[in-house]
């Protein structure tokens, strides 16, 4: 909770700062643009990063054993599987914003695969190998696996469209990019309107004083619901069961698993929960 905090706590415009340094270098990983700090971030680190995650696969499946065939494959299967993985985590943790920048690296990963593939006749590239002394063009990954399943006669076709999907992936990531700032603009627009702090205190103050009520909580729950309605039109606009419902999934959620929000809604009966979720639905689709 608190990570999310610090999240928040980082200006809309390092978002834009950031999303600038996307665009820049998705341009400068297509030849769009040039200039030194592509050439620092991209040609030098990211090159670095992928070319050792490709080895180290190498190596790995050496180290285990695999097929001649799986050991050439394990390169390439390496250093994208990798920027997958990192891709899927920033998307389960709904880390828009570092997806958009995983989703780059693998353009970037795909691109350097086509320009790859493309090389499989002519074998002119100076390739990187992790075996001292060995013949680099013989061990041209894609030529030799081009050569063991028949395709060599469309490596331009199979490096041609990897290059395009590349791209495309590289586009997808700048709207993602763009998608995220957007989305952090708004959260922090509805925050504005309804800071969590004060809202808080109040349901705070309201659930205590509710609790108390003739020293027990029997009949708790239609006081808790007036009240929560009440400053559902102060700090909102939302009806009292939309209030309700989203209030506890939203802010309890976001700021605080032990708020006034989650612990209002955990008093009611199980009926009226239902009864609650219901108006809510309805409300949400009603406009």
């Amino acid at each position: 909770m608190e990570k999310r905090r610090q999240d928040e706590s980082i200006p809309i415009w390092l978002y834009v700062v950031g999303y600038g340094l996307l665009v820049y270098l998705f341009s400068y990983t297509f030849s769009f643009v040039g200039g030194w700090l592509g050439d620092v971030l991209i040609a030098l680190l990211m090159q670095m990063a992928t070319i050792g995650i490709h080895e180290g696969s190498h190596l790995l499946a050496m180290a285990i054993n695999l097929p001649r065939i799986a050991v050439i494959a394990s390169g390439t299967l390496g250093q994208i599987g990798f920027v997958l993985i990192c891709l899927g985590v920033a998307a389960w943790k709904k880390a828009y914003f570092a997806a958009a920048f995983m989703g780059l690296w693998l353009a970037y990963s795909l691109q350097n695969t086509a320009i790859y593939m493309l090389d499989a006749r002519d074998r002119v590239l100076d390739l990187v190998t992790p075996i001292p002394g060995a013949d680099s063009q013989a061990g041209h990954d894609w030529f030799n696996m081009f050569s063991h399943w028949g395709l060599m006669p469309h490596y331009k076709i199979i490096g041609d469209v990897t290059m395009a999907a590349g791209f495309g992936i590289g586009v997808i990531s700048i709207l993602l990019g763009a998608y995220a700032i957007v989305r952090l603009w708004l959260l922090r627009r509805e925050t504005l309107v309804t800071p969590p702090a004060q809202v808080q205190k109040a349901l705070a103050i309201k659930l205590k004083n509710v609790v108390n009520l003739n020293g027990k909580q029997t009949g708790a729950s239609d006081e808790l619901f007036n009240g929560y309605a009440a400053m559902a039109l102060q700090f909102g606009g939302r009806i009292d069961a939309v209030h309700m419902h989203r209030a506890w999934q939203e802010w309890a959620a976001r700021y605080d698993t032990a708020s006034p929000y989650r612990t209002a809604y955990s008093l009611l009966p199980p009926e009226r929960k239902v009864y609650y979720e219901q108006l809510a639905n309805t409300a949400v689709a009603y406009g």
